[in-house]
């Protein structure tokens, strides 16, 4: 693949939990409040094998409802496999619902004590030196609600770098997300390339296979995944290898 010469005529678009936030302990926090309050008569603090089983299979979760199966699976069948998670999301759809209600709520709640909520999100390695080189052409695309977005970036300073933010209130299909920012920033067709970068193959997956030119997808590795490589796309562990990526593509 070719794109076409010069930074400046580049467009980034982040996922962001697990691209540029890291808000795993955030994620464990709430999950493990909101399924003790509803699905579970035990008591106590996180501990750390508790911890270790949700960092181990915290990149299996897509979307939030999806956590009720971690604790679910810690609290009765510690053999827990990727096989075993998906015979569970097709037999508890109401279970993951249920939850998914709930962990919203929880969340607000904890939302309440913002200098809290927002210590429990982490700003991945060289994120800032990379938002200080590039100062424009920069969206997001989420899951993640865009008020969550807009206070966690500020905290970390990055806010300001940020054209636009294309979150959960618009679709949670991350194609959707893509063709509406699109559509609304068409002048992006002309002559810009499009680095999308993922740390979700299923979203890389999907946004590949759109009909949009100078189009690259980047892994990221250093996000909620396992330890695969898929060779279909670049894939780089830091942040700051983009700029590597760019120069071995470039015309």
């Amino acid at each position: 693949m070719h794109l076409l010469k010069g930074t400046n005529k580049s467009v980034f678009i982040f996922d962001f939990d697990g691209v540029l936030c890291d808000s795993i302990a955030e994620c464990m926090i709430v999950s493990f409040n909101t399924y003790r309050s509803a699905f579970s008569s035990s008591t106590g603090d996180i501990t750390n094998s508790m911890r270790e089983y949700f960092y181990n299979y915290r990149y299996l979760v897509r979307p939030a409802g999806e956590y009720f199966l971690i604790w679910e699976s810690y609290y009765h069948n510690k053999n827990f496999k990727k096989i075993t998670f998906e015979d569970m999301k097709k037999t508890m759809v109401v279970q993951i619902n249920e939850f998914q209600n709930m962990f919203y709520v929880y969340r607000q709640k904890m939302k309440q004590n913002i200098d809290y909520w927002i210590s429990l999100h982490k700003c991945y390695s060289n994120t800032l030196q990379f938002f200080k080189k590039y100062r424009k052409n920069i969206f997001i695309l989420t899951n993640k609600d865009k008020d969550s977005v807009e206070k966690i970036s500020s905290a970390h300073g990055y806010s300001d770098r940020i054209n636009e933010i294309y979150s959960k209130e618009i679709s949670t299909d991350k194609s959707k997300l893509l063709n509406e920012l699109l559509n609304n920033n068409k002048h992006l067709y002309n002559g810009y390339n499009i680095i999308y970068i993922d740390d979700n193959i299923k979203n890389l997956n999907i946004i590949s296979t759109l009909n949009i030119p100078n189009l690259i997808c980047i892994h990221a590795r250093w996000g909620y995944c396992d330890n695969f490589v898929n060779k279909s796309y670049f894939h780089i562990n830091d942040i700051i290898e983009i700029d590597e990526v760019l120069k071995s593509v470039y015309e």
